[in-house]
């Protein structure tokens, strides 16, 4: 972790000379970060552990860079949701301090989404899913989730990719109840699979993938991601159908 000043030069106040390095495993990776009110850092990522599988890895610090001991482990929590590799992009705060993990987990076969909620000490909470943890499995391919966010009635919105028959990629958009249950007031019973690039017989790789979601003050949902080589964005009415006054 590296903090900046304002002016963009590194703040040799934190950590040192501005720089925080923390080894959780052989191999370990940071992919988001969140500021508490308080000032803590959150960051979350991925670590390998001695049998070379990805595990998701979440550590807290102070607003200076010091590991935060009352949370989870000296600081340190990782969780192994199966047997085989997890990945993680992207994290949220619920209101009530409570974080919320968006993730993939291979099943052995192919990636599952899935949903991680720590409490506030960094322990998984066991009000949520199975034991803090919810595997949703779309279509029996591989599906991934890349962003999250969380809207203002508590409701989590995931984005990601689902593969088809065809093993070809489309936009995913999920969106759960705040304790982790599928929304069925959302798309088709909590799932929008958009098909944006129109592929034939023949066709070469043209996957589509939403990597970040946003959401407006009027409950419009707005997903950036890409195809094979243009960037795109989706709007969403609040119940998850394709907004027709969007472009």
């Amino acid at each position: 972790i590296a903090r900046y000043l304002i002016d963009g030069g590194l703040d040799y106040s934190f950590g040192k000379n501005g720089i925080v390095l923390t080894r959780m495993g052989a191999n370990s990776q940071a992919r988001s970060v969140i500021i508490q009110s308080d000032g803590k850092i959150i960051a979350v990522g991925t670590t390998n552990t001695k049998e070379t599988n990805k595990n998701i890895a979440i550590a807290r610090y102070t607003k200076n860079g010091v590991l935060d001991t009352s949370f989870g482990v000296n600081g340190i929590n990782s969780v192994s949701i199966g047997a085989l590799d997890d990945h993680t992009y992207s994290a949220a705060l619920q209101r009530d301090g409570r974080i919320v993990i968006a993730a993939h987990t291979n099943n052995g076969s192919n990636f599952d989404v899935a949903l991680l909620r720590y409490t506030e000490n960094g322990l998984l909470d066991k009000l949520f899913g199975t034991n803090g943890i919810v595997v949703t499995d779309i279509n029996s391919k591989n599906d991934e989730l890349h962003d999250i966010s969380i809207q203002d009635d508590g409701k989590i919105l995931a984005v990601g990719a689902s593969q088809d028959e065809n093993d070809f990629y489309n936009i995913l958009v999920l969106r759960y109840s705040s304790n982790g249950v599928l929304d069925s007031t959302f798309g088709d019973k909590g799932v929008v699979k958009t098909v944006f690039t129109i592929r034939t017989s023949g066709s070469v790789d043209r996957d589509d993938k939403a990597v970040a979601v946003a959401i407006q003050p009027d409950g419009k949902i707005v997903v950036a991601g890409h195809d094979y080589k243009d960037f795109i964005v989706f709007r969403y009415t609040s119940k998850g159908v394709l907004d027709k006054t969007f472009s």
